[in-house]
């Protein structure tokens, strides 16, 4: 009985030790593994703070963007140019319309630079903004007394509104005397009257700018 007693005692240490062993080797294991974890885990954390942690450009608080202005000038500048050439030229008054649409659309991408710079402005341009999409629409006669003479905005006395206000309605009135039917004299010469005009309004608004050339 003794030596089953000794035999069985035996038995249930070996047990024992091997539990034991297991389970140090599992805890080894699962230190291991996060140890693995905590070494793969550390660049991304210090990626993140080093993203975090980089300085943000500060703005310098300019109301108007010079750069963005500048092209904007220059593209309507070229633009205006090519729609005089082509009126000229005698192209189609589809080609003539669609100049000029496009040369509407870069006026109004120029008014809200000057409303943000003239605060006296904001409530004209917003005005001329509003009635651009539908201004060659309207007759000649209409477009004349109502945005050429003011008859449909509000009021105003600040030269830098007035000069804005033209770069977008005189290429409309093109349009409108595109549809209208150009290819005669007196049509061809009123279009190109518009454009050469409006050139006039562009160089005095840069330099209230104070855009260089």
């Amino acid at each position: 009985m003794s030596a089953t007693i000794r035999y069985l005692s035996a038995i249930a240490l070996a047990l024992v030790l091997c539990a034991c062993s297991k389970t140090s080797e599992t805890s080894s294991e699962v230190k291991q593994a996060a140890s693995a974890t905590d070494t793969a885990q550390a660049p991304k954390s210090q990626g993140t703070k080093k993203a975090l942690g980089q300085e943000v450009p500060k703005s310098k608080g300019t109301p108007m963007d010079l750069a963005a202005a500048a092209k904007a000038f220059g593209d309507y500048r070229t633009q205006a140019d090519t729609l005089v050439a082509e009126i000229k030229a005698k192209k189609p008054a589809a080609e003539i319309a669609q100049l000029a649409t496009t040369l509407t659309n870069t006026g109004l991408s120029i008014a809200p630079i000057v409303a943000t710079k003239f605060a006296a402005c904001k409530e004209y341009i917003a005005a001329v903004i509003a009635a651009a999409p539908t201004m060659h629409t309207l007759p000649l006669e209409e477009i004349e007394s109502g945005y050429h003479k003011d008859g449909k905005l509000p009021k105003n006395s600040q030269g830098e509104c007035y000069h804005a206000k033209d770069l977008v309605v005189h290429p409309a009135t093109v349009v409108a005397l595109a549809k209208a039917g150009l290819g005669t004299p007196e049509g061809d010469a009123a279009a190109e009257a518009e454009i050469v005009e409006v050139l006039t309004h562009l160089g005095q608004l840069k330099t209230s700018l104070g855009l260089k050339e």
